[in-house]
This record gives structure tokens, sequence and C-alpha cells, in this order.
């Protein structure tokens, strides 16, 4: 052969010129059986897997390529297959394929780096993951296995301080200790690097396995032990509940100084919470949020919840010591509701805080989650939009992560401040009856305050809100005057809030939809550039067309339609974006016009303040389904369940046990994860599409339950 041949032949290779090879192939001018080139050993098939050629790779294999060809050791790519070359440049589906085609899954390349080591040096935590799943587990690699330097695949992690792939190695069993050829363990490595986040995960780590601080001979890794003990379970577990007692501790001592002057009490609250604030940053907060931004974590801490615990404390304090004697006698109706609902909150908020939202479990079969991730790969979907990389599961729609309980949340609704909990599919009903529970105590604890307030003289009440006056009232109905009056303002606050959350549920509910359904088309008004950077339009790890994915299923993929197939895999490149392109304009349009009149940042803030924020969200989410019904988009991005008002509310309030009294099924939660979708039963466990509105038929994929959605 020729250079001029040979080198013709490579750029067909690079370039997925599949006229060109055959031409080259059929006419005998190339021989794939050897086609390595002398100065560095690169095959045909090499140049296609570097180049992500999946096509081109097939048809060199058909015609006698080696797929198992090694380059020369000289090589910058040292003895390299291309099954090691397309995983160092994380192709997953040009690795999925070769491996496929019986490509040698444990061969090393000239440093003894394995096809784990190659992964991990990606960064790509996807990339990661396959690896284990395809050729670690199955093939019994031990995931420690060191190449010639010693290094393992946990200890390079490390060392590009790559925290995701540290997390999945860990998760599958990697070990700490195990030293280089330089007596360096990954714990040194760590303690080396000074990476925060890391080293609080290796110490978390290491406490959970051995409920103790461990014991190694290594002075190096006692940076890592001390931070072992300093970041334990049992120290987490106290930071918590500090943080959650603080709030009543301020308002304890707020409402002391409070019983004097109301504007003194204010002051001394204010200042109280600014002490209490600086503490959970500096202190409390880093124990058990050292992956979160700080606004993110105190959000996301036990402050909120505690803070609500301690209004409903003093609202009980307040009525047993003040209100019970002087209005039980004249509303006697509206403080047997008072109390009745009063103590119903308290039972519903306990059990709201420690409540499962709708967990899906953690699978531990491998068998399993490599078969969901073949019907990913084949669909084209292997990403982490559709593949969770924290809990190595397929993402069911409308679920999502949970930073709380750490699995993805079925029918996922909201983090709830108050609860420190999630919102989904076992305690949504529970939490919209909380609500309304919530409100009537506060409504009627707020009737029974002005009614009390009547009883008093007016000029007793101006006299606590003077900030130069610290007499204490003589007279005893007049003591405690200002934090009742601070209270009263608090309580209305918390009615005006709580009432608004409601009217939102109820709204979401009769869509169909979640409130993170509705953030979701938000965001994507709101930054409509996102839409071009989701995965079935753009993938960061590879670029897979139509073709090549139907060589990997093996066979055509079967969807909505021939426009959705064509939408999603991009064999129509040209239809899918002329539909974004319409949809952009009309969202970039719309925002055009809004922004002649934008709203000011006071309203807005004010807006946010009382919680009708979320009311613009709301319109914008009508709009954006008035803007999508005219779009021919992926079913992926969001199809509304708008199956009608009467049918969504069913389908929220009635439980799926469908042989059941109805009352029944009205007043019980859901205990598992089949619950009504267009008034069918469905697994929101697996629920991989949404039922079409006009045909009530479910396609299912023939499992045995028959709930299994594509």
């Amino acid at each position: 052969m020729s250079d001029t041949l040979i080198q013709e032949y490579y750029l067909a290779c690079q370039n997925g010129d599949l006229e060109a090879l055959t031409r080259l192939i059929t006419t005998n001018q190339i021989d794939v059986t050897n086609d390595s080139d002398p100065k560095t050993g690169m095959t045909g098939l090499h140049w296609a897997a570097m180049n992500n050629r999946l096509l081109v790779c097939d048809l060199l294999l058909k015609n006698g390529a080696v797929i198992d060809a090694k380059t020369l050791k000289q090589y910058s790519l040292s003895e390299m297959t291309p099954l090691h070359i397309a995983t160092k440049y994380s192709y997953l589906y040009m690795v999925h394929y070769l491996l496929k085609q019986n490509a040698d899954p444990i061969a090393l390349t000239y440093t003894g780096a394995n096809l784990l080591h190659l992964a991990v040096e990606s960064s790509n935590a996807l990339n990661v993951i396959h690896t284990i799943l395809f050729v670690n587990e199955p093939y019994n690699v031990p995931v420690d296995q060191q190449d010639t330097f010693g290094t393992t695949a946990l200890q390079m992690a490390i060392k590009q301080e790559d925290i995701t792939s540290v997390k999945i190695l860990l998760q599958y069993g990697a070990n700490l200790t195990v030293r280089d050829t330089k007596e360096r363990s990954a714990l040194k490595y760590a303690a080396s690097r000074h990476n925060k986040d890391i080293n609080i995960l290796l110490s978390r780590h290491l406490m959970n396995k051995n409920q103790n601080t461990p014991t190694i001979d290594e002075a190096p890794d006692l940076v890592a032990f001390y931070m072992a003990s300093k970041y334990s379970r049992k120290n987490v577990m106290l930071a918590k509940r500090i943080t959650f007692i603080v709030p009543t501790f301020v308002l304890f001592i707020s409402a002391i100084f409070g019983r004097y002057n109301a504007i003194i009490g204010l002051i001394v609250f204010f200042m109280l919470a600014k002490i209490s604030d600086l503490i959970l940053y500096k202190i409390l907060l880093p124990l058990y949020s050292f992956d979160k931004s700080p606004r993110k974590a105190l959000t996301q801490s036990p402050i909120v919840s505690g803070l609500f615990f301690a209004l409903l404390n003093c609202i009980t304090v307040v009525w047993f010591a003040k209100l019970e004697t002087v209005m039980v006698q004249s509303n006697m109706f509206v403080a047997i509701i008072f109390q009745l609902t009063l103590l119903l909150t308290y039972y519903m908020f306990m059990k709201l805080l420690i409540s499962n939202p709708g967990n899906i479990p953690k699978e531990s079969n491998f068998d399993i989650i490599r078969e969901e991730v073949t019907t990913l790969i084949q669909q084209g979907k292997f990403n982490d939009y559709y593949f969770c990389l924290e809990t190595w599961l397929r993402k069911p729609l409308r679920s999502k992560f949970s930073d709380i309980s750490q699995c993805q949340v079925a029918r996922y609704d909201h983090y709830c401040s108050w609860l420190n909990n999630d919102i989904g599919l076992l305690n949504h009903k529970i939490f919209i009856v909380f609500l309304f529970l919530l409100e009537t105590s506060l409504l009627s604890f707020i009737y029974l305050m002005i009614g009390y307030f009547n009883q008093i003289n007016s000029f007793s009440i101006i006299k606590t809100l003077s900030p130069f006056d610290f007499t204490f009232p003589k007279a005893p109905e007049n003591h405690s005057l200002g934090a009742l009056f601070l209270l009263l303002i608090f309580a209305v606050y918390e009615s005006i809030y709580v009432m608004n959350v409601i009217v939102q549920q109820t709204y979401s509910i009769s869509k169909g939809l979640t409130c993170f359904d509705i953030k979701t088309l938000y965001e994507l008004e709101k930054n409509s550039t996102v839409l071009f950077s989701k995965p079935f339009i753009q993938n960061d790890y590879y670029n897979i067309n139509y073709d090549e994915l139907t060589l990997l299923s093996g066979k055509p993929i079967i969807t909505e339609s021939s426009t959705n197939i064509k939408s999603m895999v991009g064999k129509s490149v040209r239809s899918v974006g002329n539909e974004y392109s319409k949809l952009v304009s009309r969202i970039t349009s719309r925002r055009l016009l809004e922004s002649r009149h934008p709203i000011g940042g006071k309203r807005d803030k004010l807006m946010k303040f009382f919680g009708f924020n979320m009311w613009t969200v709301v319109r914008h989410c009508n709009e954006e389904i008035a803007v999508y019904d005219d779009c021919e988009l992926p079913n992926e991005i969001l199809e509304p369940t708008r199956y009608g008002t009467i049918r969504n509310m069913k389908d929220f309030w009635l439980t799926a046990k469908l042989d059941s009294n109805i009352f029944k099924r009205l007043l019980t939660s859901n205990k598992d994860s089949i619950a009504l979708l267009n008034g069918l039963p469905v697994d929101y466990h697996h629920l991989w599409k949404l039922p079409i509105k006009d045909n009530s038929s479910l396609q299912t994929e023939g499992i045995d339950s028959g709930l299994r959605l594509v």
C-alpha cells in the first residue's frame, strides 16, 4: 500500500467517509487486517475509535479488522487498543459497542493502566460507572488494581480532585489504604491536596464504615482521621439538633424583653438572630452541608423547621398563659376549633418531619442496573439527564434527587424548609392536609388575639410600642403586651403566606403538575438558551446519529411517532433545529416585550417575601404550555398532564386501590409507588412516559406488573 493510499484510508476513518472506505475495501486497495502504521501502530480502527465513528468501526470489523490491535510502545498512546482510546476520550457509545463486539476488557496499556484508570482519567462520571458495570463487575476486575506505578483508580481520582468519581469508587468499595510504589495511600494524597470537600467525604466514609476512628500506622493519614472524628455521624446529628433548637432559644429571650417593650424585643430578636446566623455559618452548617453553597445550606438545614416549631410553641404558651381563661367563655366555638387544629397541626408536623416522601430504593443488583443502562444506551439517553450519578438509577419522569435523603424521590414536588423534608408521592396529600390545618389554626388564633386586644385599653397597647418606656405594666392583663403584639404580626404574616401556598398547590394539582414541573417550564422560559443544552440535542460526552443508534440497539427505535424519532436522535437535525428556533424566537420576542415594563426591585422582593412570586412562575408556565402546543418537540422536555381538572384532582386525592371503598381511598395516603395518573394505576418508580391524553391505554415494556411505562 502506498503512503498516499494509506493516508486517504486513515483520513476516511477519521472523517467517517463510508463511501470512500467501502470503495477502498471492496477494490482490495486496503487490507483492514493489516492496516497498522509502522511508525505508530495506529490502525484504521484506532482512528475511527479516536474520532467516535461508530459506523466506520462496524464496517471495519465486519471486514476482519483486528479489534484488540495495540499501538507501538514509542507512540504517545503507548500499547493502547481501540477500546482503550474510546475509554480515554469518553466515547461511551463507542466503548459499549466495542465491548459488545468482544473487545478485550482486561487488556492493559504500557503503563499497566486498565479501563477503569482511563475512565477516571477522563473525569467523566458516566464513563466510570459504565466501566464498573460492564468491565469490573462482570469480569471480576478489582477496583483497586494498580498500574506499574502502584496507582489505583481512587488515587488517580483524588489527584485530579474529581469528587464525583471519588464518590462512585467509594460506593463500589474502593480501598483508601492501598499504597503505591511511593508508599502513599489515597488518604495521604487527599491530605496533601487540601481539598476540603474530598477530605470530608473520605472522613465520613471511614466513620460510616468503621463506626469509630480507625487506627492505621500511617502518620500522614492522621489529618484525615482527625477530620473523621470532627465530621462523624454523631457530631453531625448533634449539630442538626442544636440548629433545630436555636430559634426557640432566640424567641424565648426576645419574648422576655418584649414583655417590657415591643420595639426593644424586636431589636433583641434581630441581634440574637444575627449572632445565631454567624454561629450557624461558622460552626454548625459546615458539619453537615460541606458540599453546598452557604445560602442553600441554610435553607436545607433544620433552622427554618426549628423556627416554625418555635412559633407553634409560642402560640401554645400564649394560649394557655393568656388567652384560654379570657377567651373560652366569650368565643368557645372558635377556641375549640383552635385547640383541635393546633393539636392536629403538631401531630402532622411531627409526622411530616420523619415521613418518607417517596424515596426510590437504591438498586444493589448489578444485573438490573446493567439492563437499565443498556436500555438507555439503545435509546441514546445514557447521560446525567436520564441517569442518576448518585444512586445509579434510571431517572423516572417527575423524579428528582434529594440532598436530604440522598435518594431519588418519586413525583417530587418541592423541598419544604418548614419541615426540613421533601414533599413527594407518599407525603404530598398529608402535606396539603397539614396546610389546611395550619391555616385554620392561625386564623382562629388571630381571631382570638384580636378579641383579647379588644378587651384591653388601647393606651396600654400603644405604650408598649414606645422605645423609651421600660416600666413594667402594673395591671396583670397588660403584661407581655409587646410580645403578644409581635406574635400577632408574625401570625398574620404566616397566615398570608400559608394561604398563598394552599392556593398555589391547589392550582398545580388541578393542572396535574408538581411545583418541580412548573419551575422546569419557568427555567426554560427564563433562559431560552438552555433548550439547546438539553441532552437530546447536545451532549458533551458523545455525538450519535440515528443510524449509529439503530446499530447499537439492533433494531429501529419505536417511539410515539417518526417525527419524535427524528427529533430525539438527530436523523433530521434541521427539522428539530427549526422547531427549537421557532420556540426560542417566540419566547425571546415575548421577553423583549416584557423587558419594556420591568418589575421594580422592591416590588419583586416584597412579592417574594409573601410568597406571591410563585404566581409569576405559574403565569409563565401557562404561556409556556401554549407555546409548546404548536411545536413538535421531544416528549422528554415535559408533556403537561392536562387530563382535566376533575381527573387530576381524583388522581391526587384517591389512592390506586381501585377495589377499595372510595372514602378509604380518599382518607388514606399512598403507601407504595403505585398511584393514579389519568385514572390508571402507574408505577412511579418506573415511569418512563406519561399517559397520552386522548388514549387511556398505556404502552408497557412487558414486565410482570404490566405497569411499567415506556
